[in-house]
């Protein structure tokens, strides 16, 4: 009898044992699925900017091929680098002589990283000075404009007209409902709150993102903010051939 009770107390055991390993094996699965499932949901964002970036070159070649066919002593040499999965990679460099001109582009979650720190920020500042959170933080200029994505165009010579590089910084705006989105370029000039004079030029990405909140307004910068438009490309091709 003894050795009956023990057997069944030996099986209960085990079958829960077993349960344990059961369960671990599952949070392992749906763990890994998850992973997956995000993976594939990066995977496939950025692709659809990097659709973006290549309709933008699309867009810039035709310009190119247009001047180049009407240039007979020398033409604006094209410098590209396909899409490897690394969007911080994708360039593409105008040169003509020694002047050169480039593309960039940042990783794909830089507004989000952004966003995430703005609201981190403000609730540790609050949280400072009143204990808790007393108020919610506003939309940003990146969410009230839906932009999604940034890049960065600059020369790699200073323009003495401009007193600086030229070049502007990129921003693909995109609604949720809409299935594409368009080329926005933020120019940037010092205001007359600023010591200098400098115009139309691109800013790094942690300056972009610090002043282009603040250029709206009294600020030492100020910014030009619109679609980009076959003229801007233009004017783009047109610093290096000065």
């Amino acid at each position: 009898m003894k050795a009956v009770e023990q057997n069944v107390q030996d099986r209960k055991e085990a079958e829960r044992l077993a349960k344990i390993g059961h369960g671990t094996v599952m949070q392992i699965q749906a763990t890994k699925l998850k992973e997956k499932q995000e993976e594939d949901r990066i995977n496939e964002y950025k692709k659809l900017l990097n659709y973006h970036i290549t309709e933008l070159f699309g867009r810039l070649k035709e310009v190119i091929i247009s001047v180049n066919s009407s240039m007979e002593l020398s033409k604006i040499n094209i410098e590209e680098y396909p899409y490897n999965g690394d969007l911080t990679k994708r360039c593409i460099t105008l040169s003509f002589n020694d002047k050169k001109i480039s593309f960039r582009f940042y990783h794909h979650d830089a507004i989000q990283r952004y966003e995430n720190q703005r609201l981190e920020d403000h609730r540790n500042y609050q949280k400072s000075q009143h204990r808790f959170v007393v108020s919610q933080i506003g939309k940003s200029e990146f969410s009230k404009r839906e932009i999604i994505y940034l890049g960065k165009v600059e020369a790699n010579f200073k323009n003495p007209f401009l007193q600086e590089c030229f070049g502007y910084n990129l921003a693909l705006v995109k609604k949720d409902a809409d299935i594409y989105g368009k080329w926005y370029i933020a120019s940037f000039s010092d205001s007359g709150f600023s010591g200098s004079n400098r115009k139309n030029f691109a800013l790094e990405l942690n300056d972009f993102l610090k002043h282009f909140e603040l250029s709206f307004i009294t600020h030492v910068l100020s910014v030009d903010y619109h679609e980009l438009q076959e003229n801007d490309l233009s004017r783009t091709v047109e610093e290096i051939l000065r």
